[in-house]
């Protein structure tokens, strides 16, 4: 039986999740990025400052991280509030993909208007629910990716520290870096 033992990723353990953490604090930080734009600068997509044009985003993308961050609490949910939550979430990072789709779509660039204000809407509904389902993929994958690593982290601490038993002799080194090296392969995989 492998013994398994705790990493340590930064501040972080294994029992703590750095996709989550990242998301937290992009979360709370994304309203306030209107901060950090000098005042008079030109904005983008058809804001007259960037100032305003980062006050816009800012707000979709705290609403799409909250969404996140629902959708993450939801899957420890036992029993019936579980699909509840995670419908509630989708809705919720549905309502953020919506409003940065806003943001980042103009419908009126340079006094051109080429599609009725339906057409923007429809749109931008539709690229709301691609963007739902992108997020949830990502999601999963991010957070598959992130197990997998500290598994393959996790399994090659313990080997090296539960090494020492190979050292006595140099028979046993050799053995040590033969199995040291399976081990490496193991992980690439």
């Amino acid at each position: 039986m492998r013994r398994t033992i705790e990493t340590v990723t930064g501040f972080l353990t294994t029992k703590n999740s750095l996709y989550t953490t990242v998301i937290t604090i992009l979360a709370v930080v994304a309203p306030f990025l209107h901060l950090l734009a000098k005042s008079g600068q030109p904005g983008l997509f058809g804001y007259k400052w960037m100032t305003s044009f980062l006050f816009a985003l800012g707000w979709p993308i705290t609403t799409i991280c909250m969404g996140l961050l629902l959708y993450m609490a939801s899957e420890h949910i036992e029993g019936e509030m579980r699909k509840g939550f995670a419908l509630i979430s989708t809705v919720i990072i549905g309502l953020g993909m919506y409003y940065l789709m806003y943001t980042l779509i103009p419908m009126d660039f340079m006094g051109i208007n080429d599609f009725p204000v339906i057409v923007y809407y429809l749109v931008l509904l539709l690229c709301s629910i691609a963007a739902i389902v992108a997020v949830r993929f990502l999601n999963k994958g991010i957070k598959f990716t992130e197990a997998k690593l500290k598994a393959n982290v996790s399994r090659l601490i313990a080997f090296i520290i539960n090494g020492d038993k190979y050292i006595e002799t140099e028979e046993n080194r050799t053995k040590y870096f033969k199995d040291y090296m399976g081990e490496l392969d193991e992980l690439s995989k």
